[in-house]
This record gives C-alpha cells, sequence and structure tokens, in this order.
C-alpha cells in the first residue's frame, strides 16, 4: 500500500501553482506577452527598482507593485497595487476593464499569501466586470475562471475547480486560443482535478493535450513542458505503470535543473515524485535519497513551513515506514501535521494525507486506537473532499482497526467501501493493461477481507460469510479477462440488428488501430516522440469514444442481453448454481494469498470454504518439488543425453513425481472437499498464484501398493482450467446466445520450414516485415531463436503425421484446405486467412509447431509461436505473436497448440497468466489445449491424436483428453509413459463441456 502515491497529489496541486495566476495583458496572451505572478515561477530581474515615493504616477506605483510581486515581496506588492487601484477607481469608474485588472492582480497575491477568500472576493469582482465589458468569451474571462478554479482547489472542493477550470478550457478552446499556452495550462489544472478525483482517464488526456500545447508555445526546454512531463508521470505513477512513470519525471527534472538550477523549487518536486516511483518498486534506499534531496531544496526555496515542505516530510515519513524506521516515520510525520494543519487547517485533505500516515504507522507499532482515530478523520476528509485514492486507503486501515479492537461488523462495513471505492476508480482507468496494473497494490484489500470473511465463517458458519468471500473473490480475480472474454462473445451475439453491430464495430475497430498508433508512439524515447500527432490522435480518440458511449446506452436499453455479456460482471453464488453448473459438474476455486490458502469447492448441490493451512512461499515450494522430475528429464532430453539414460531417469523418477503427487492431493483436496466431490464427473479448476504451473490430472489419489499402479485424479474425474468461475459463466451465456458454428471439421498448420544454418538465416535481408520492423530487428531476432535452439531450428516431420491422421478422423474433405504443412504453415499465410475471414470456417483449429515464452528471445517481448521461419512470403521472422493472435477472428470449439509451454505466460496477480491461451480465447474459441511444460514430441501426437478421435466419438473436450491420457497410462507396451511428464502437461482451458 503506498500511501505515498496518496500523499503526492499535495505536491502536484502545489507544483502546478506556477500555472494558476497567469495574467494575460494581450489577448493572444503568447509567452513573449504574458507574466507569470506566481513566485514559484522563474521571471527575469524586474527592470524598475521599487519606489517609495508616495507622490508616484499610477502607471509607476504599478509597476513597482509588479516588481514587487515578481520578486515575492507580497505584502509590499499588495500596498501598491491597493494604491493604484484607489487612484484608477478615482479616474475610470468601477467598471473599467483596467480597475479589473487591478481586482485580479491584488486576487493572485491574496492567493500567494493563502489568504483564499480575499483571493475569491477579488477574483469575482475582475470575473464580474469582464463578462459585463468584454464579454463571456474573452480569454481575460478565461483566466479569472482559472484563479476561482485556484481557489476552490486550495479550499479542497475539487469538483468546483474542475467546473472553474472547465469553463477556462472552454473559452480558450475557441479559435486560435486553442493553442494559447494558457490553453496549455487550463489542461493542466483540469488534469490534476481528475487525477485527484480518480478519473486517471481523463486526467492523463488533459496532461497530455497540455503537453502538446507547451512544447508547441514555449517550447521543449520550458519550465511549463516540464511540468507536464511530470504531471503525465504522476498520473502513470497512479495507474502503477511505474516505468513509464520515472522516465517522465526524469524528463521533467533535466529541464527544471537546466531551466531552474538545483536550489529550485520545480527539481525539488520532481525528485519528490521520482522517490514514490521508486517507493512503489521497493528500491526505498534510492527513494530516501530523492526524498532527502527534495527537503533540503525545499525548505532553502521555500521555507520550512510552507505546504511543499510539508509534503516532502510526509513522503520522507513514508519512505522511513517502509523501511521499517518507525522513530523516524513518526517525526517526520508529525512535523508533516503540524505544518499543514497550520497553513490548511485540520480538515483540509493535505492534513488527511499526514492523518492516514500517522494512521498506518500507529498501527504497525500496535496502538489501534489512536489508528482507528486518525484513520477515521482521513476517511471524513476524503469522502467529503471526493479524494478517492486517499479515501480507499483511510478504509482500508479503519477496517483493520476495526478487526484488532473486535468489531467485525464495522470493518466489514468499511472494506466493503474501500473496494467499492476502488472499483470506482478502475471504472475510469484507461486501457486493459493499466487496468491490470492499476490493482497490483489494491488486491491486498481484496485479500484481507477475504481473510477476515474466512475466519468469521468459521465462527458462524450459518451467517453466509463463505458465500460473501466467494463474491469478494470473484471481483478481484481475473476482470481484464473476463471482460476482453464479454467483447469476445459479444461479437457473435445473434439478435442484435446489423446497423448497431456495423457501427459499434467500425468505432472499436478505429479506437484499437488508434490505440496502437498512439501505443507505437508512445514507445519511442520521449524526445523523440511526435507530441502532435499523439495529441491529433488523442482526440480522435476521444470523439469516437463519445460516439461509442451513446451507442452503447441505447444498446443497454433495447438489448438488454446483448449489453449483459458485452459488460459481464463478477459471478454470484446463486448464479453459478442455479444457471451456469451443470448436474455432476463441480469447481475448485483457489486463492493463494500472502498467508494463507483457501479452497471453495462448489456444485449444483454442495458449497463449502475450506481454509487449507497453506501460505505462498509453502505452496510454491511444494509445486516446484512437484515439477523438479519432469524439469530433469526436459534438460536430459534438450542436452541429447543418451535414450537409455533418459530412460532409467523416468523410471527412477516416476515414485519420486507420484509421492509428491500425493502430498499435493492430500494439501489441496482435503478430506472434507473430497467428500463434496463424490458424485462429480467434471471438474473446474480455478487455479491462482504457483498454483497455475500445477496439471492437478497428475495429483496422485492413492499411491502404488500390493503390485498395483498409483491412482490419478484423472482416472476419476474430467478436468479443465478456468481464469475465474465468472469465466465458465461468460463462455456459456456466449454459446447460448451464438448460432454460428464452424463450416469444417479442421485447420491445422504443421510441420513449418526452418532454415536450418545461421548463416544462411541471416544472410539475408528480411524485408517487409508486417510490423514494418527493421531488417535488423528481424536478424536479432532469428539469431537469438537459433542460440536459443542450439544453432538450428529442429524439423517437426511428426507434426504431419500427426494433423493427417487427424484429418482422416475428422474426415475433413480436402477441398476445405485442412492442412496448412511447410511453406504454407506461416504466418503470412495465417493473417492472410483471417483477411479473407477463413479462420472463423473452421471447428479446429490446430498448431503444430516450436512455443516461444516472452524473454527467450531477443525483441520478442510477448508468447509466440515459431511458424515457418523466416517467413517465406515477407522473409520477416516466423512469429506468430500473442497480439497477432488478439486479431485473429476465430470460430472455433476447441484450439490446440501442440508445442511446448503454450500455456505459460506472464503471471499478474489477479489477473493470472497473460498468454497465449487467453489471446486465442479472445479471438474465438470457449476451449484451448495448451501446454504446462516441453512435450515429448512423441507421446503429444498419441495424445493429440486420441483427443481427436474421442471428440469424433462425441465425447466432450475435457472427457476426450482425459480418456486419451488414461489409455496412455495404462499402455502397458510402453511402461515409460506412465510418468506424468509424458501426459500431464496438456490440459484444457476454458469450458471442458
Amino acid at each position: 500500500m503506498r500511501s505515498g502515491k496518496t500523499i503526492r497529489r499535495i505536491i502536484i496541486g502545489a507544483f502546478i501553482a506556477w500555472s494558476l495566476v497567469v495574467w494575460t495583458h494581450a489577448d493572444q496572451g503568447s509567452p513573449a506577452e504574458s507574466q507569470t505572478l506566481n513566485p514559484s515561477q522563474t521571471v527575469s530581474p524586474a527592470t524598475t527598482t521599487p519606489d517609495k515615493a508616495t507622490s508616484a504616477s499610477p502607471e509607476k506605483i504599478l509597476s513597482q507593485a509588479e516588481a514587487y510581486h515578481n520578486r515575492g515581496e507580497y505584502l509590499k506588492a499588495l500596498e501598491y497595487y491597493q494604491r493604484a487601484l484607489a487612484i484608477r477607481l478615482q479616474t475610470l469608474g468601477p467598471d473599467h476593464t483596467d480597475i479589473a485588472d487591478l481586482h485580479f492582480l491584488i486576487g493572485s497575491v491574496y492567493f500567494s499569501l493563502e489568504k483564499h477568500t480575499l483571493a475569491a472576493e477579488n477574483y469575482q469582482r475582475a470575473l464580474t466586470i469582464f463578462i459585463k465589458t468584454l464579454g463571456p468569451g474573452h480569454p481575460k474571462v478565461a483566466v479569472c475562471y482559472l484563479g476561482m478554479g485556484d481557489v476552490a482547489n486550495a479550499w479542497g472542493d475539487y469538483r468546483a475547480a474542475l467546473e472553474n477550470y472547465q469553463k477556462a478550457i472552454a473559452i480558450f478552446a475557441q479559435g486560435s486560443n486553442s493553442e494559447n499556452y494558457n490553453a496549455g495550462i487550463s489542461h493542466t489544472n483540469i488534469g490534476n482535478a481528475f487525477n485527484t478525483l480518480g478519473d486517471y482517464s481523463q486526467a492523463l488526456e488533459h496532461h497530455q493535450q497540455a503537453l502538446a500545447v507547451f512544447l508547441k508555445t514555449v517550447g521543449p526546454e520550458h519550465e511549463h513542458t516540464a511540468c507536464a512531463y511530470d504531471n503525465i508521470g504522476n498520473v502513470y505513477g497512479r495507474l502503477g505503470a511505474y516505468t513509464q512513470a520515472l522516465e517522465n519525471h526524469q524528463q521533467a527534472l533535466t529541464i527544471f535543473l537546466k531551466a531552474n538550477g538545483p536550489d529550485h523549487v520545480n527539481p525539488a518536486i520532481a525528485d519528490t515524485n521520482i522517490g514514490n516511483e521508486y517507493s512503489a518498486i521497493c528500491n526505498y534506499t534510492q527513494a530516501l535519497s530523492h526524498h532527502q534531496r527534495a527537503l533540503t531544496a525545499l525548505i532553502k526555496a521555500v521555507g520550512p513551513e510552507h505546504d511543499y515542505t510539508a509534503s516532502a516530510y510526509l513522503n520522507l515519513a513514508e519512505c522511513y515506514y517502509l523501511l521499517g524506521d518507525y522513530p523516524q516515520a513518526l517525526n517526520n510525520y508529525q512535523k508533516s501535521l503540524e505544518i499543514f494543519t497550520k497553513t490548511n487547517g485540520s480538515d483540509h485533505d493535505h492534513t488527511a494525507g499526514a492523518y492516514l500516515g500517522l494512521s498506518r504507522l500507529l498501527y504497525a507499532t500496535g496502538d489501534y486506537g489512536q489508528s482507528l482515530e486518525y484513520g477515521l478523520r482521513a476517511k471524513e476528509i476524503a469522502s467529503r473532499t471526493r479524494v478517492v485514492d486517499l479515501k480507499w486507503q483511510a478504509l482500508n486501515l479503519t477496517g483493520k482497526a476495526y478487526l484488532t479492537l473486535g468489531q467485525p461488523a464495522k470493518a466489514i462495513s468499511a472494506y466493503d467501501q474501500a473496494l467499492n471505492t476502488i472499483e470506482q476508480i478502475r471504472a475510469n482507468v484507461p486501457e486493459q493493461e493499466f487496468k491490470i496494473t492499476f490493482m497490483q497494490d489494491k488486491l491486498v484489500v481484496y485479500d484481507e477481507f477475504i481473510e477476515l470473511l474466512q475466519t468469521l465463517h468459521h465462527k458462524h458458519p450459518d451467517k453466509g460469510y463463505d458465500q460473501k468471500a466467494l463474491e469478494i473473490f470473484e471481483r478481484k480475480q481475473g476482470r481484464v479477462f473476463l471482460e476482453l472474454m464479454g467483447q469476445s462473445g459479444a461479437r457473435r451475439f445473434a439478435g442484435l440488428p446489423d446497423d448497431f453491430r456495423a457501427q459499434e464495430t467500425l468505432w472499436e475497430a478505429q479506437v484499437v488501430k488508434l490505440d496502437s498508433e498512439l501505443l507505437k508512439e508512445r514507445q519511442k524515447p520521449l524526445h523523440q516522440q511526435n507530441q502532435t500527432r499523439i495529441n491529433d490522435l488523442e482526440k480522435r480518440k476521444i470523439g469516437i469514444k463519445k460516439d461509442l458511449t451513446k451507442l452503447e446506452e441505447k444498446i443497454r436499453v433495447h438489448h438488454p442481453g446483448y449489453y449483459g455479456l458485452r459488460h459481464p460482471q463478477p459471478v454470484t453464488l446463486n448464479e453459478l448454481r442455479k444457471s451456469v453448473l451443470q448436474p455432476h459438474e463441480a469447481i475448485l476455486v483457489f486463492d493463494v494469498m500472502k498467508a494463507r490458502t483457501v479452497l471453495w469447492v462448489i456444485s449444483q448441490t454442495s458449497f463449502e470454504l475450506i481454509d487449507l493451512g497453506l501460505d505462498q512461499k509453502a505452496l510454491e515450494q511444494e509445486v516446484k518439488q512437484f515439477r523438479t522430475g519432469p524439469e530433469e528429464i526436459i534438460r536430459a532430453i534438450n542436452s541429447n543425453q543418451d535414450k537409455r539414460i533418459i530412460q532409467n531417469l523416468v523410471i527412477r523418477d516416476l515414485p519420486r513425481t507420484n509421492q509428491q503427487g500425493n502430498k499435493l492431493f492430500k494439501l489441496l483436496l482435503p478430506e472434507k472437499a473430497q467428500k463434496l466431490l463424490a458424485n462429480i464427473k467434471m471438474l473446474y479448476i480455478a487455479p491462482t498464484g504457483p498454483l497455475y504451473l500445477l496439471p492437478f490430472e497428475a495429483l496422485v489419489v492413492k499411491e502404488a501398493a500390493d503390485g498395483r499402479p498409483p491412482h490419478y485424479l484423472i482416472e476419476d474425474r474430467n478436468v479443465a482450467y478456468l481464469s475465474s468461475a465468472s469465466l465458465l459463466k461468460t463462455l456459456r451465456d456466449t454459446k447460448r446466445s451464438s448460432t454460428n458454428q464452424g463450416k469444417y471439421p479442421l485447420l491445422a498448420f504443421a510441420h513449418p520450414v526452418y532454415v536450418q544454418k545461421k548463416e544462411q538465416l541471416l544472410g539475408s535481408d528480411a524485408v517487409g516485415s508486417r510490423t514494418q520492423e527493421a531488417p535488423k530487428l528481424s536478424k536479432l531476432r532469428a539469431s537469438a531463436f537459433l542460440d536459443l535452439l542450439g544453432g538450428q531450428l529442429p524439423e517437426l516431420p511428426e507434426t504431419a503425421a500427426e494433423v493427417r491422421a487427424i484429418k482422416d478422423i475428422l474426415q475433413a474433405p480436402s477441398e476445405s484446405h485442412p492442412l496448412q504443412l511447410r511453406e504454407a504453415a506461416a504466418v503470412s499465410n495465417v493473417l492472410e486467412l483471417n483477411n479473407l475471414d477463413q479462420l472463423a470456417s473452421y471447428k479446429y483449429l490446430i498448431f503444430s509447431c516450436h512455443g516461444l515464452l516472452q524473454g527467450e528471445v531477443t525483441g520478442v517481448k510477448q508468447p509466440a509461436l515459431a511458424l515457418s521461419h523466416p517467413d517465406p512470403l515477407t522473409k520477416s521472422d516466423g512469429f506468430l505473436t500473442m497480439s497477432d493472435i488478439f486479431g485473429l477472428k476465430l470460430n472455433a470449439d476447441l484450439v490446440t497448440l501442440s508445442a511446448c509451454n503454450t500455456g505459460r505466460g506472464e503471471s499478474m496477480r489477479g489477473e493470472g497468466v497473460i498468454g497465449l491461451t487467453r489471446a486465442f480465447m479472445f479471438a474465438g474459441t470457449p476451449a484451448i489445449s495448451v501446454t504446462l511444460w516441453s512435450v515429448a514430441s512423441s507421446s503429444t501426437m498419441i495424445l493429440t491424436t486420441e483427443l481427436y478421435r474421442n471428440l469424433a466419438s462425441g465425447e466432450g473436450k475435457a472427457a476426450a483428453l482425459a480418456k486419451a491420457k488414461i489409455k496412455m497410462i495404462s499402455d502397458k507396451e510402453n511402461d515409460l509413459y506412465r510418468h506424468p511428464y509424458f501426459w500431464a502437461p496438456i490440459v484444457i482451458f476454458g469450458d471442458g463441456q
């Protein structure tokens, strides 16, 4: 949990103060014609020396006032501005624009003196005069709205601030004003207001627009531009995208140091933000260094009792807390609270940040009562000011304190509110990847709540705590994947009018294209990014999304079935038991948390929550022990060990692997769970954490005894895997709502052509890549892949025999072109068939080739299938990547990936494994057979052929694979195949029926 991230908004708000009070003396407001009146902006030395003469002309007095203002001598500036106002009132009257100018300038001085009520009064007088004399669309009216927004922001009324900033931007958006740098200021302020209110999508869009304006109006090395980079970094930090956050903050710091020097407030704020990002990635030593440097600079720049300084103390306290140095943390928290109370009062969200930090520290040191008191103060202020990031953390802390103090009902209420607040923020998170990273530091709240409910369930088993715990888990687990599958299922929904579907499809495709172009632009180094192009792409995307929102509202009203599938919600226990699960089916939902693992057993007739008594590290070790044998065999095969040595290794390891399989069976399926599964034939496993690497089919129900072989779970149950129970509902809702079926039985890509010599491949100029990559990168990938495989790509002739046998089993007509072999087993062919909408014509798809995990090959940052390499048509690399697969349009009952490690990918807490499985399912299949480790080609051929033989005879997918595995286990002609290495890694993910 990162209170530093929450508290940082104070620094952001203070840091943008330079942009809050800009007065434009000319209508166009170009930088050369503008003057920034806030002291945190560096200005040129005044050309007029303040004159104490009382008989000076109004112009002389005003010039002296501005000189004092620019030097930060606000009381003297106020004296001279008021003197000028008195003279002007006598000669011009109360409604002249020059009078409004002076009211605004006086308001800006009061704002700098933190006399916000007096500032608001003067801004309002200036605004009234300008509207009356210049009209409501004049830029000076817009700047008054900026000032009013600043005051509301200082008061913690962020909705009112946002309203005023939006009025300003509406004026600046007119004509030539749209590129006025005051428009950039408005975008900055709006972005920060949205950031505070937790609408990160809007925040990011406005900060990026601000950056585009500043780059054009003041250039790439101006502090305004640096501020835009820093604010973009802050939003990325809130989204959990720490790499992008650090890059933007570092860019800002570089510009600030050049523009302001090391002792200025601006680089100090950038230093603080960098420190917070380092804290987020647990690099506390780096974080501490940046925070200490920032504090020293801020004390020198603004003094020891300024908001900026208080914020620095607060961030430093958070860093000490994370380092476990509680005395230092307490000292700095108290300094922060003292200053904030003095500058903002006890009821401001800045002060609430200090309350939150103290609450966390006091809880850690065992003072639960005082922790609760501070947590409640923070929660009340955050609720009133609508600072949602502060609110969920305060609610989480009060929930923990209530529980420790023996008040479980209040704890449940607090946790409920915390999760609702988190999900309110999540709804405004842009892009799927950010939804995943955003949740990473918040999953602990779900886990704590589940543990609380599990504890209460043991004390009060009839109160429904077990059911609520399951529903909290479903809210946590696999939400992005669930939403992706909802989108996928909606594409095949029958009954939506063609005009709705066509318009939705067109706009969604445009958004995807714009996202792709934006991603490509933003992946460049910052100094190479075309911000004007980024801004244009963002504007187009915003417009299309607005149109999509209007269309979705019409669909929600007139086609609720489609809308419900398009926007799937976590499943409830009642829905699971009544409308999702069939007779003789059960789901085992495992939640592996840091301190414990819990299991829910769910069927139509039973429901039970079981504490397995395992922490995450212990379970990781047990799964690792099970995989030791298969991995030793894989290493022996890859090192070209003698066949007899490998056979002896398999025979010698089998008892050890089976013994560990029995141990895991007892740990994961205790007797209580086994009894509930007595009449269950179809078993769905929803694993988390290390359990993703475990083939449950290989768990040993009974060890070998009295000459009898061991008895595996697969011999009693058909098994399939899910990311969450909610996924099964979405898959079955899709099936019920879809009338489309594959026209032809089989399409198989097998026995790809691989160039055998490295120099042969690298001698050609690999051009024409579908991703427009440079030939150099394509060669680099090819070289890395060849190095990975010992200098050559082994041919896979057995895969051709495999798919030919399956073609015969399924009686696939030759005119449907079911076998794409050799040169036809190529990425270019897959993509061409997709472009022609022909992939959707097949019921079963098979890819028999090499598979890659992300990071195995230089330049390949995601899982991929290695088809003909190089591609015969494009001469580029032959990797069908996860991104390529997301773009396919399938309508397959089952996709089989007959390659190594195709069930692996990047494991993300709360989402599970992000890899080829979810990509193919999004493309359009309810089930996919994948592998959990490198597979033996001989056993794979047997299993895959038998799988399709059983499918052809009418078996369900999981049942068909189970029969194939049982046949291999029982094979008396080849005892080696009894080892789980050969048959266990191939599993079904998705709907097994």
